[in-house]
């Protein structure tokens, strides 16, 4: 989605949950990625950007005689394509770039791997299986867990296995066979929504019940997963919302009780999206007050909307 303005500002979300890659041949130039699975949630988190963006251009105190554009990208819950889209945002052209193995980083997820290994001890689960998804988010999370684990001494692993990304049934059939075959009852997943979705259509398959999941931040509340289909299979599981307050006692009515989790008039992300485009339209309008010979940059100068670069906002 694009609208043109003298300053665009690029977004990337997550309008559908999944993709298809097509068949390579090798004797013919292969075809887009399909994506499929329609993610309400990504959808309004896009429309948040646009409607602030709207909402700015009609203030005539900020930013007056300039207007805002936006392009929006959709990243399909698939690395190649967010990070093409990504590319794209960073250079201005609309082109698909091929990724970087050296694009790394480290995923902050110690303090939640810590949590868990708590809850584990808490309740005396000392064989459970580590499923993770295979990027830098769940091999940090293996090597932190196995060892952190170990030193606890809160108890040991039955097996780990990485879920693959993309549409492969057959290591996602052998991962299910080997959680059924396992005599630890207790499945521990950081992976993303779209590995969830994946295994549990497995899961189904093979119909494997009686398991305890203990779900990661990126898929504990993704309502996709929330379905009567799936209770049989999921019913019970331990999810990790990062939130302030009170911690639970257990005692709470959840008729009652008001969470964030629970909450599905809470707009949270949404409203964080919008304060983020806000602060980037007052950087900008801070930026173009500027006073020439007494601005920020070299030599005092200030920037300009015709050689404007995105590190000086």
């Amino acid at each position: 989605m694009h609208k043109p303005g003298d300053v665009i500002l690029g977004g990337l979300f997550e309008v559908h949950y999944t993709s298809v890659f097509p068949e390579l041949t090798f004797t013919s130039e292969p075809n887009q990625l399909n994506c499929q699975g329609f993610d309400p949630p990504g959808f309004r988190h896009a429309m948040t950007m646009a409607f602030a963006i709207d909402e700015i251009n009609k203030n005539s105190n900020l930013l007056p005689n300039v207007t805002l554009g936006y392009s929006l990208y959709d990243n399909c819950a698939t690395l190649v394509i967010g990070l093409s889209a990504a590319l794209s945002l960073a250079s201005g052209q609309e082109e698909q770039f091929p990724p970087q193995e050296n694009c790394l980083g480290t995923p902050p997820v110690l303090g939640i791997v810590l949590a868990m290994i708590q809850i584990l001890k808490r309740f005396g689960w000392t064989w459970t299986g580590l499923l993770v998804s295979d990027d830098d988010y769940g091999r940090y999370v293996a090597r932190s867990f196995q060892s952190d684990l170990a030193q606890s001494g809160g108890g040991c692993l039955a097996y780990l296995e990485i879920l693959p990304w993309g549409d492969n049934p057959a290591e996602l059939r052998r991962i299910v066979e080997v959680m059924k075959k396992s005599t630890a009852r207790v499945v521990i997943v950081f992976a993303h929504q779209i590995h969830m979705i994946q295994l549990m259509e497995e899961v189904v398959r093979q119909n494997v019940t009686g398991l305890q999941w203990m779900a990661s931040e990126a898929w504990t509340s993704a309502a996709v997963l929330q379905t009567p289909h799936l209770m049989p299979y999921l019913g019970g599981t331990l999810g990790w919302v990062e939130a302030g307050g009170a911690l639970c006692t257990g005692l709470e009515d959840l008729e009652n009780v008001e969470t964030e989790f629970l909450d599905v008039s809470n707009l949270r992300p949404e409203y964080n999206i919008y304060k983020a485009v806000y602060a980037l339209a007052y950087a900008l309008d801070e930026m173009l007050r500027c006073v020439p010979e007494r601005g920020p940059f070299s030599g005092h100068s200030c920037a300009t909307l015709q050689r404007l670069e995105p590190w000086q906002v």
